[in-house]
């Protein structure tokens, strides 16, 4: 019986150095994520703002990156259209041969002495300007036009969202570092409440019930550590990788200060709402575009060429003698209008209109769904502001309360007024209300950013 007992002692013992060195690391790894990620007070100098995390998340977004691409493939595009509706150069260069068994006097010499061709060798020069296709290329150019203002919009409406995604990671992280303060305050407290009951136990003022009751508060405390020290790992990473920042860069996030009078709300319309209007427009602008190819196509042209294959004339006809240079008919200049209308083709053109129609309703619906769905977006992002300005409010109530009351709960557990389960109890509920309190006040700064986008401005 000795030596399992014996045994017992030394697996005991093995397991508190085992959990020593586990707590000893857990603590070690928080230090590390409170020296990586740490928050300064207000106006401290090299901290990280909410204001420079929102820029820092704008300037990084993908969203806005594509699409100032998509910006600066409609304004090559609207060159490329106000370019077609000007004059067009052409130059012609053509070199070929006579067939002699269908042209049969290919090659042949008149009695005259002149000779029939065999080749053909020419260049020429066509200046064509269009004149039907103006009106197409102006609808066309209306829309580009259009698609670029929706562009532009719609370059607000990423850089807002990407601003709310910095703001969000910033403001998770100040929670975080936030809960980790509280709970490591929570778990001195505890650990000094600990050491005193001890001290009762042994002087035989404390049941060894009680005094467990303590041992329990402190293993949930350092629970709640661990589990904010991890928090703090994920919403660092988060928050870097919204900002672009290097993983292991280490940040100090200045403390967000108090928010001052908020404004009236501005009768402004959504960019998200401006961008799909432009684009219903635009679709239409092409849609009377597509209509335009129906009509006959009519161009003005100059030509100039010249046949480097023609030959002098040379007639000698009853003492009568005719000299022709080939400058005299080998130069052509001719200038006029061409028309043309493409009768049939196989239902091409009325298949794109259809295609260019169904785009037309597709654009309407989508502008009518989300300016549904912006109302229901500002409606409920004012119940947020407003049920965060009350939830601050309670929250502070709280706050003050927890702490009167524990410490007058103290002061009676020590002068043996109130049990062991009171002292504890009370303490969770100081530990709660500190926890509210930071949430309710970043909730707060969260609803004002959500308010100020929904009602149209530019954070």
């Amino acid at each position: 019986m000795m030596h399992i007992n014996s045994n017992s002692q030394r697996k005991n013992g093995y397991i508190r150095l085992y959990v020593l060195a586990l707590l000893a690391g857990l603590w070690t790894s928080a230090l590390h994520a409170q020296e990586s990620l740490k928050i300064a007070p207000p106006g401290a100098s090299a901290a990280l703002t909410l204001d420079e995390a929102m820029r820092l998340a704008y300037s990084h977004t993908y969203g806005r990156q594509s699409v100032e691409q998509d910006q600066l493939g409609s304004q090559a595009r609207q060159t490329g259209i106000r370019g077609g509706m000007g004059p067009k150069l052409t130059v012609e260069a053509a070199r070929g041969w006579i067939d002699t068994d269908v042209n049969k006097l290919a090659g042949k010499t008149l009695p005259t002495g002149q000779r029939y061709p065999d080749e053909i060798s020419s260049v020429g020069v066509v200046v064509t300007q269009p004149i039907t296709q103006i009106f197409a290329a102006r609808e066309r150019l209306n829309a580009e036009e259009k698609l670029e203002d929706s562009l532009k919009s719609q370059l607000q409406v990423e850089g807002n969202e990407a601003k709310l995604r910095g703001a969000e990671a910033y403001i998770q992280a100040l929670k975080a570092l936030r809960f980790l303060a509280i709970n490591l305050e929570s778990q001195d407290l505890i650990l000094k409440q600990k050491k005193d009951a001890k001290s009762l136990r042994s002087s035989g003022k404390l049941s060894e019930l009680d005094y467990s009751r303590f041992e329990l508060a402190a293993s949930e405390a350092n629970s709640l550590v661990i589990d904010a020290e991890a928090r703090i790992k994920v919403a660092g990473a988060a928050l870097r990788e919204d900002l672009g920042l290097a993983p292991d860069q280490e940040l100090q996030l200045s403390e967000l200060g108090e928010i001052g009078a908020i404004p009236g709300a501005a009768a402004i319309e959504r960019a998200e709402l401006q961008s799909a209007t432009r684009r219903v427009e635009a679709a239409e602008g092409q849609l009377k575009a597509q209509k335009v190819d129906y009509w006959p196509q009519v161009n003005a042209y100059a030509r100039f060429g010249r046949d480097f294959a023609a030959e002098d004339v040379n007639v000698n006809f009853l003492g009568l003698a005719i000299n022709l240079p080939k400058e005299d008919f080998r130069d052509q200049f001719s200038y006029g209008f061409n028309l043309q209308w493409d009768i049939w083709d196989w239902g091409t053109r009325s298949g794109r209109r259809a295609e260019l129609g169904t785009q037309v309703s597709k654009a309407r619906i989508s502008h009518d769904a989300l300016a549904s769905r912006l109302r229901i977006e500002t409606s409920q992002a004012d119940a947020e502001w407003n049920r965060a300005t009350q939830n601050l409010k309670n929250a502070q109530i709280a706050d003050k309360l927890s702490a009167d009351i524990l410490k007058s709960f103290d002061i009676r557990f020590r002068n043996g007024l109130a049990t062991t389960t009171d002292l504890l109890s009370i303490q969770r509920d100081r530990t709660r209300a500190q926890a509210n309190l930071a949430n309710a006040t970043y909730d707060l700064h969260w609803a004002l950013l959500k308010k100020k986008r929904a009602e149209g401005g530019i954070l």
